[in-house]
């Protein structure tokens, strides 16, 4: 890995260190193509297209925008589902609470009106009372009268108090409390035959209208669903039985005060209430004067009425009052819920749209720099590969790349090539850098150009040297010396119509030579590394390369014999004899002359 790390970096350095003089540099490492993929790429990752009239960058402003609104919605959306929830709630307590205080009120209202029949219950009892002497019977009612009148006024004022709302709540099949106008016309009739009526029958009309109010004023409070008032409520109506009990009592008591007894009709309607003391009050002797059991009657009405009127009605208002405090701070609470929440959720919607059109901007202009950033990485990855690609084998810097070991390898089957340009030393003391710098470099784009049709890889180039190799490290079976052998003839091809360019009179000469055999290849440096090969093979490919002739191919006897073996009668050869080589002794080399279906031609 650290090998393959120094590599990228020479590569690197390698592109860098091109300048603007150095261009010409650039072609022989095949950055043409390198140009080409680039731009290729380039095009792929900008891209120029329009897709519904949206180029790809607005579309992608578009996309970044909502995947912002999609990651900022769940966080923003639960506080306004909570928020929502919440005013759910409190408008709904608001709505119960002030139904609540609607019932209350209402409530209060039959309270008041079922307390003011309850005296005019109690004192039309007292004035419809009738001993066997008219005079005495009289004085009574002149007595009761002045006190019934007032009560009988007190009840008028309370119908005309209450309005039509209170009636909806009442639930009764007595035709008289469908509304003040029929409890009105009710009352009157009542009151027109008070003369010829007795005391059981103003208990009677009244009282079904009592215990009617008393019910229907607490009935609407338990068909609520707020529980927290309940037992307020249960206490109230209890309070008002009570109540309704004490005026039951007050209305005997006055009848059997102002009578001196209870007739059986009265008897047999109050022993269901005081039953102990029926024996008692029967076996009482008369007392007084009927003047005085009139005068006693109105005492014991009063005093009734006094207790009622300091115990059970300040019982009643305390009730009242408690759960209309509590109603009232319920009612505050409520509205300061929903208050807050629509608050929150306005917060909510003001702080957090700003702050999500501020990421979504940041964001797009983070993602427009992260893709140029992008951009230029596969850019220079593109060009750092090709670069890389040029200085070693394709499947040895992948193998670098996924960080594994390339180890020497040893391969039995490899033709190798080497060509040259006659007289290059001295063609280079006559002419400029320069000069030398843009010959090479037209030579190698064409030499380079007519590699890249065969399967072969360029080791490496040293001056006028050009070594090229087949079934290393791609191991391609006998086609190697095939391949080679194909390729030089393609070589002096295209070289033979090659001038020098400082030089146009002077024609370009290679000498070319070619071995086949067993190699080694492995990589070697650091600094800068090269695959490179080794062994004799390469040795005698390059002596072929030496002692050949411009313009002719020089073929060693192994490569020849391979030739023969697997492609019989495809190529032309023709023996040159033995030749004195150099570390090798004498050795027989042939010439390549052509081969079959190629159209070029040595001549012998």
């Amino acid at each position: 890995m650290e090998l393959f790390t120094r590599i990228i970096a020479k590569s690197k350095d390698i592109f860098y260190n091109l300048g603007a003089g150095d261009s010409i540099m650039v072609k022989p490492f095949g950055m043409q193509r390198a140009k080409s993929a680039v731009s290729g790429n380039t095009s792929i990752i900008s891209g120029g297209s329009t897709i519904f009239g949206l180029g790809v960058r607005a579309r992608a402003r578009i996309w970044d925008s909502f995947k912002m609104g999609i990651v900022a919605f769940p966080p923003i959306a639960a506080v306004i589902f909570l928020s929502v929830m919440l005013m759910n709630q409190a408008s709904s307590a608001l709505s119960t609470t002030n139904n609540l205080n609607t019932y209350l009120s209402l409530a209060i209202q039959l309270h008041q009106l079922a307390s003011v029949l309850q005296k005019e219950r109690g004192i039309s009892c007292a004035y419809m009372t009738r001993v066997d002497d008219a005079k005495i019977n009289n004085l009574e009612r002149q007595i009761v009268g002045k006190q019934l009148i007032s009560y009988q006024n007190l009840t008028d004022l309370t119908l005309e108090s209450i309005g039509d709302e209170p009636w909806a709540e009442v639930l009764s099949n007595n035709s008289a409390l469908a509304n003040s106008t029929a409890l009105k016309m009710a009352l009157q009739d009542f009151r027109d035959s008070m003369d010829s009526a007795t005391g059981i029958d103003a208990i009677t009309f009244f009282t079904p209208l009592i215990e009617a109010l008393i019910y229907n004023s607490g009935r609407v409070f338990f068909e609520t669903k707020e529980g927290g008032f309940w037992g307020a409520f249960n206490a109230l109506r209890l309070i008002q039985y009570a109540g309704e009990a004490f005026g039951t009592k007050r209305a005997f008591g006055g009848t059997f005060i102002a009578q001196g007894f209870l007739s059986e009709e009265h008897l047999l309607t109050y022993i269901l209430v005081i039953d102990e003391m029926n024996e008692k009050i029967l076996k009482n002797e008369s007392f007084g004067s009927d003047l005085d059991r009139a005068r006693f009657a109105i005492f014991w009405f009063n005093n009734i009425t006094l207790f009622m009127d300091s115990v059970v009605n300040p019982a009643r208002e305390f009730l009242n009052q408690k759960m209309s405090l509590k109603l009232n701070g319920q009612s505050t609470d409520s509205y300061t819920v929903l208050w807050t929440t629509i608050s929150t959720i306005l917060a909510s919607l003001l702080i957090c749209a700003p702050i999500i059109a501020y990421l979504s901007v940041q964001t797009n202009r983070m993602h427009k720099k992260i893709r140029e950033k992008m951009q230029e990485l596969h850019m220079e990855k593109t060009r750092s590969e090709l670069l890389l690609y040029s200085m070693l084998p394709k499947s040895i810097a992948k193998s670098l790349k996924l960080g594994h070991l390339v180890l020497p390898k040893t391969y039995n089957e490899a033709t190798v090539y080497f060509s040259d340009i006659k007289g290059f030393t001295n063609i280079s003391s006559t002419s400029t850098p320069l000069e030398i710098v843009q010959l090479l470099n037209d030579l190698y784009i064409t030499m380079d150009n007519v590699l890249d049709g065969y399967n072969c890889y360029k080791v490496e180039t040293i001056g006028d040297a050009y070594m090229v190799v087949s079934g290393i490290p791609k191991i391609c079976g006998y086609d190697h010396s095939s391949e080679i052998c194909t390729m030089a003839l393609h070589m002096l091809r295209e070289v033979s119509n090659m001038v020098i360019p400082h030089r146009p009179s002077q024609q370009l000469k290679l000498r070319i030579g070619v071995n086949s055999g067993t190699c080694a290849a492995g990589i070697v440096g650091l600094k800068m590394p090269r695959y490179c090969l080794f062994g004799d093979t390469v040795n005698t490919a390059s002596r072929m390369e030496s002692t050949g002739i411009e313009m002719r191919i020089q073929l060693s006897e192994n490569t020849t014999d391979h030739l023969k073996r697997h492609f019989k009668g495809q190529f032309e050869f023709v023996e040159r004899g033995m030749m004195e080589i150099k570390g090798k002794g004498l050795m027989c080399t042939y010439w390549l002359l052509g081969k079959q279906g190629f159209n070029f031609r040595v001549d012998a």
